[in-house]
């Protein structure tokens, strides 16, 4: 440790972590030519007791000679000075020094601050090293810590038996926790500041890893978090107070306050490393107890696989200001945990939910989006064993249907919008796979949804007082589908949305009869997870979606074939009690429609609509051997742009597709649209294309002002996972050894960037998404849920070979 004590005076101090025996060297250097008087050298102040000075010495001039000016260096021999004067004494008593004077007790009874204060013989060319050893109640503070830093390999100590009590949710407060996440809570807590160097990113010891980890790999030991800690208790005060105000990490909180205490003790040079072995030592144990907590496919797995994991804890939790809809009392046990407000007494379950992403999407209203949610819920929730938070989470967002659609985004239980088309097919899917992960996992068909809004025109109502079993919701869902149903959005106009145009608001869902795709949308909203509206005056974009996406959309199409085929199995087994629909047509008639029909008119029709061939000689044709985007958008030559949406249907309804023509569009998205960490949104030969997201761009171009190109170029990270899962699934279909071989090691290469990507985030997470080529986008969030759950899913998929 080196500190300058003047503008020519340095102190370095070495201790052994042993014996916490130290030795201070103090030099009074001279760079330059000193002058008759010197500078003055403040007083040093030494927590400890000086056991004796190593040496000393000083370099002088007879007073009968004149100073040193020019040196000469000897051309035949190593030469030094001539004209000075060595003093130099070794292990000597502290009264015997020239060159300081001790100005305190030094008894081992004395428990304040040594004083030394220089002499006039430490002048500059001088030289002093001090032993220094620990006070006997700071050596006893010491024991103490040891014996609390043993407990970490102690199985039945009290701090592992604190850890064992704590739950998933729990270990987010105490690991992570972002601002507005801890702001909610209203007990006035946020993230720490540390002066000279801004707030922490979390609230929970990650905050304090994070930097630690930078600190020790390049020694920076002036680095203010450091100086912050020498310089005062209140990290460590704040770490335990904000634990022990929640009663699942009170008793945490209290030991660390204990631990603490003990560190306070210690002299202020020593607090940043045992600060360091209490943090760290125990931020690795609650870790690991928090992969103890998940499935065998996460504790088996790959160091990487485990840290990825870790997203599950750091997005799902229960945010005060962002509470779901209540679930229905009347389903199979268990139920959620419920308490009621200290003030309200309003009844309150204690669902987590899950952030959108970090940190502006984690509070209030702009946490709980239906489609993030769902499209998430299989890789941070079914994968990590979270069964009963996924069972809670499709079961609220149940509750909340209206429009038989899930809602884009919930302020809270009665204020929600319902402006996306995709929310409530990712919905559908994530109950499919929660009912083949977790046993018995068909028996939440008959779990009961608390509806909000029994019909369109409901006002809401309280939980429990309309309840519907989940299958005949699901069938109320794809009947109104199949049907067609037309809504107009709730308090459309400027406040709902002030950038939509009139017609935005307008919306008509259904499904084509005769090919069973199901459709909607209009050109001026954007119901798909491409969902940027334009909102520049200045560059004539507001009002006009980026990506309309109406008509067909690809993704949208599969995931409808994959529910009625999950729905069709379910009711072979007598768990979905429903084969057909009964609907009206226009001219009257009522016709039935099979489940097995509607599937049947999907596969006879896939190819022949949304596969673009060599042969095909359309005026809007850019690109060939790809899968069209959408089919019949107002827009025509939107159809035919190459977009990345055709992976996402490759994985999720495999059947659809000829294996021949996925193997090609598939390369075609290797050579075009792979970036280094994400999927390009659009061809970088598309007009439309622009590969870097500004949101704040305030220029005059259409295609890139207010962000405007948000879905028309940038890579977007948790296509990644399914474009993973795609050449791993069609790349066995090939049947051909070789090119299976080449696609695990071209899979691997790309895992392994995403790998560096997240050991490099101090947030540990992976972003929304990049700019063009990888770059850094100062505009995405650092943490995407979507990023996360999707690459799980494909190490899954890998770890299943």
């Amino acid at each position: 440790m080196v500190d300058q004590l003047s503008t020519s005076s340095l102190l370095i101090t070495r201790h052994n972590p042993e014996t916490h025996k130290s030795i201070l060297l103090i030099a009074h250097t001279s760079f330059y030519q000193p002058s008759e008087k010197w500078e003055y050298i403040n007083s040093l102040l030494i927590e400890g007791i000086i056991d004796d000075i190593l040496f000393e010495g000083t370099i002088n001039h007879p007073q009968e000679k004149e100073p040193v000016r020019n040196f000469q260096r000897s051309k035949e021999y190593i030469n030094g000075l001539e004209q000075t004067k060595i003093y130099f004494r070794e292990n000597i008593l502290i009264e015997q020094s020239r060159c300081i004077r001790l100005k305190s007790p030094n008894s081992p009874d004395y428990i304040g601050f040594r004083t030394i204060e220089f002499t006039n013989e430490f002048r500059p060319g001088s030289i002093i090293a001090i032993k220094i050893s620990l006070l006997p109640q700071i050596r006893q503070s010491i024991i103490y810590l040891e014996q609390l830093l043993n407990q970490y390999t102690n199985s039945t100590s009290q701090f592992n038996k604190i850890i064992k009590q704590l739950t998933l949710v729990d270990l987010e407060r105490i690991i992570y926790r972002t601002s507005f996440e801890e702001q909610s809570d209203g007990k006035g807590f946020d993230v720490y500041n540390i002066p000279d160097y801004g707030q922490l990113i979390y609230c929970g010891i990650q905050g304090q890893i994070s930097i630690l980890d930078k600190i020790r790999l390049f020694n920076q030991i002036k680095h203010p978090f450091v100086n912050n800690l020498k310089q005062g208790n209140w990290l460590m005060k704040y770490i335990s107070n904000r634990l022990k105000i929640h009663p699942n990490t009170k008793k945490l909180g209290e030991w660390y306050e204990n631990a603490f205490e003990y560190i306070s003790c210690l002299p202020r040079l020593m607090i940043p490393k045992y600060f360091d072995l209490i943090i760290t030592g125990s931020y690795y144990i609650l870790i690991e107890h928090g992969y103890k907590l998940m499935n065998p496919f996460i504790i088996k797995s790959s160091k990487f696989i485990r840290s990825l994991s870790q997203t599950t804890i750091q997005l799902l939790s229960f945010i005060n200001n962002s509470r779901l809809p209540l679930i229905s009392s009347n389903i199979v046990k268990p139920n959620p945990i419920e308490e009621k407000d200290e003030q309200t007494f309003e009844r309150i379950q204690l669902i987590p939910s899950l952030a959108a992403d970090f940190p502006n999407l984690s509070y209030g209203i702009w946490r709980n989006w239906g489609r993030q949610t769902f499209i998430s819920l299989r890789g941070l929730l079914l994968l990590t064993g979270r069964y009963e938070e996924a069972r809670y989470l499709i079961l609220s967002y149940g509750g909340s249907i209206r429009h038989y659609l899930i809602p884009n985004i919930m302020y809270d239980e009665k204020n929600a919008r319902y402006n996306c088309r995709d929310a409530v097919w990712w919905w559908l899917y994530s109950i499919l796979n929660y009912t083949k992960f977790v046993v018995n996992g068909y028996e939440i068909l008959c779990d009961n949804i608390s509806r909000i809004y029994p019909n369109d025109d409901s006002s809401p109502k309280i939980v429990d007082s309309y309840n519907q079993k989940l299958h005949y919701l699901i069938y109320e869902i794809l009947l109104n589908h199949i049907q067609s149903f037309q809504f107009r959005e709730r308090g459309a106009g400027y406040y709902l949305d002030s950038n939509m145009k009139d017609e935005g608001f307008n919306n008509n869902i259904g499904v084509n009869l005769k090919t069973g795709f199901i459709y909607g949308g209009n050109r001026w909203n954007c119901g798909t997870w491409m969902n940027k509206m334009g909102s520049s005056d200045k560059a004539s974009n507001k009002g006009h979606p980026s990506t309309p996406r109406d008509g067909s959309a690809i993704e949208l199409v599969a995931l409808c074939r994959a529910t009625l085929s999950w729905i069709i199995n379910m009711n072979k087994q007598g768990y979905f009690p429903y084969d057909y629909f009964q609907i009206s047509l226009e001219s009257g008639e009522k016709i039935k429609i099979y489940l097995n029909d509607w599937l049947n008119r999907i596969d006879e029709n896939f190819e022949n609509e949304f596969w673009i061939d060599e042969s095909n000689s359309s005026e809007f044709v850019n690109r060939k051997q790809i899968y069209k985007d959408t089919v019949n958008s107002t827009l025509i030559w939107t159809d035919f742009q190459l977009r990345p949406n055709f992976i996402i249907a490759s994985v999720i309804a495999p059947e659809m597709f000829n294996k021949t023509h996925i193997w090609l569009a598939l390369k075609q998205v290797e050579t075009i649209l792979l970036g280094k960490y994400g999927i390009k949104t659009l061809d970088p030969n598309d007009y439309n294309y622009i590969g870097d997201y500004v949101n704040d761009d305030d220029s005059y171009d259409y295609k890139r002002a207010h962000g405007f190109n948000y879905h028309n170029g940038p890579e977007w990270l948790w296509l990644t996972g399914y474009y993973i899962r795609a050449k791993i699934y069609w790349s066995k279909q090939q049947n051909d050894k070789i090119i299976y071989k080449q696609t695990i090691k071209h899979i691997r290469q790309l895992i392994s960037s995403h790998i560096d990507l997240f050991m490099s985030n101090d947030w540990k997470g992976l972003p929304e998404l990049t700019n063009s080529n990888g770059k850094f986008c100062p505009y995405s969030s650092y943490v995407q849920s979507c990023s996360c759950a999707t690459l799980l899913e494909a190490l899954y998929d890998l770890s299943q070979i």
